[in-house]
């Protein structure tokens, strides 16, 4: 997994979790049980007004893996993650305000440190590779 994120939680609680959703909600980039959160920004870097919350799902086990089984493991892969983030939502407040009425935006990526590479985006329901 790479490193990006502005700052990184263990737990959805306490006051580094107070802060970290404070910087969420002001457009920072937020990890927390193996996703990182962020909300969409304009070309400013700034969040848009009612911007999706995209949470980003690190593919460590996707290289090498045949073109066939990719959609699959994606599906898989991005299921587990929207349960995490069930189960977040559960526990927080904070983070059910953020993502209350947002489009969630749950993208697979390939980030090795050099920066993400987009692999695969749940939309309407369904898995896009890229």
């Amino acid at each position: 997994m790479g490193t990006r994120g502005d700052i990184s939680v263990d737990v959805p609680s306490g006051k580094r979790w107070e802060v970290a959703v404070e910087m969420l909600r002001e457009g920072a980039m937020v990890r927390v049980v193996g996703l990182l959160l962020y909300l969409d920004r304009d070309k400013s870097g700034k969040p848009r007004e009612g911007a999706p919350l995209i949470i980003e799902i690190p593919a460590s086990s996707w290289h090498g893996l045949a073109r066939e089984r990719q959609e699959a493991v994606a599906a898989s892969m991005i299921q587990e993650a929207q349960g995490r983030f069930e189960e977040l939502q559960e526990t927080s407040a904070e983070l059910r305000d953020i993502a209350g009425g947002r489009e969630l935006t749950f993208e697979l990526v390939d980030d090795c440190g050099n920066g993400a590479v987009g692999l695969a985006t749940l939309e309407g329901g369904e898995v896009r590779l890229h």
